[in-house]
């Protein structure tokens, strides 16, 4: 899908755990869009981007923030603007810019992501008998959607 999508010369995909990736050469930037709430160990994942980093290299890095465990079960993580700055400087990043963007996930972007992510999508008896399902159907018919606002920073190694 990559490829079908973004075509261009010299660019290629590469499919690995984030958490374990290494290559034989430096980059001169890294886009993480949406991973680190994603990962058992963020810290060690920023850690390891900054080594993959060219001296005066750029990371731009994408997070949402708030909770949102209960829209995507598979995020691990929540984090605020200054728990990501945190986590930025202990690995040795300075965020030159950032800025927060309000994102509203509305009710048929909802019902589109899930017929494209089957496995995020609750049951019947999740919606109705967990705390996460009356959380998402609060969100949805009392909001008409999920607010995930969202964090972009870029940051230069240092």
């Amino acid at each position: 899908m990559q490829k079908k999508n973004y075509f261009a010369p010299n660019l290629t995909f590469i499919c690995a755990n984030a958490e374990e990736f290494t290559w034989s050469e430096l980059f001169d930037v890294i886009i993480s869009f949406e991973t680190i709430e994603h990962l058992q160990q963020p810290a060690r994942f920023l850690e390891r981007l900054h080594r993959l980093l060219l001296p005066g290299g750029y990371l731009l890095l994408s997070v949402p923030l708030g909770e949102t465990r209960h829209f995507d079960p598979y995020y691990l993580h929540t984090f605020s603007h200054g728990e990501v700055s945190t986590l930025l400087e202990n690995a040795r990043f300075v965020a030159e810019s950032s800025r927060c963007d309000p994102c509203f996930m509305s009710r048929s972007e909802l019902l589109r992501w899930g017929q494209l992510y089957p496995a995020s999508s609750p049951s019947m008896c999740e919606l109705l008998f967990t705390r996460r399902g009356w959380r998402i159907v609060g969100d949805f018919v009392l909001q008409g959607g999920f607010k995930l606002p969202q964090l972009l920073v870029i940051s230069p190694k240092i």
